[in-house]
């Protein structure tokens, strides 16, 4: 299965496993290094990145099952819900807006992931922050629009921190 994207005049084709660029990626999507969730009105596409840095950057974004959890936006301290990119994820199939992942494969190349749609998410989840102190994490729960052996390849199995795996986190639906 492949993604077709129009941007700014542009079509560009990607398949699921296709590596990138990060330049590249970043060129066409107007991201940049630093940020994981990028949100493009114009396209209707919300970007979300997967980044080699992961905990030591105060994110465990993982797949579980067939699942992927991604973790919101936020290094240091509880993450807002109310902030611009983790409304947008909530709100992504309320607007329209397309969810697509890319996953650092090694500093300067992205892998395309694919097409997925947010159904719930995570609030209170207990996770460690970019300076190692415990805080309240959103995660949202990403289900692949593309095969779940695709999927599986793409995307092996990660450990967790000793709190992300303590419950009292609540689950909740995203808005159709």
């Amino acid at each position: 299965m492949t993604w077709d994207c129009d941007h700014q005049g542009e079509r560009f084709v990607y398949e699921e496993g296709g590596v990138f660029p990060r330049s590249l990626v970043h060129e066409r999507f107007g991201t940049h290094p630093g940020k994981g969730i990028w949100v493009n009105n114009s396209s209707k596409t919300i970007v979300a990145y997967d980044t080699v840095t992961r905990l030591e950057c105060g994110y465990e974004n993982r797949r579980d099952g067939d699942i992927f959890l991604y973790y919101g936006m936020g290094p240091k301290g509880n993450m807002d819900i109310n902030a611009r990119e983790n409304q947008s994820i909530i709100k992504s199939r309320q607007s329209g807006h397309e969810l697509v992942m890319f996953s650092e494969i090694n500093r300067g190349e992205m892998m395309f992931v694919g097409k997925f749609v947010c159904l719930f998410y995570r609030h209170g989840v207990k996770a460690l922050d970019i300076v190692a102190n415990e805080r309240d994490a959103i995660v949202f729960e990403f289900t692949p629009q593309f095969g779940i052996e695709k999927f599986r390849d793409l995307c092996p199995p990660r450990s967790c921190s000793d709190p992300a795996k303590r419950g009292g986190w609540k689950r909740i639906a995203t808005p159709l």
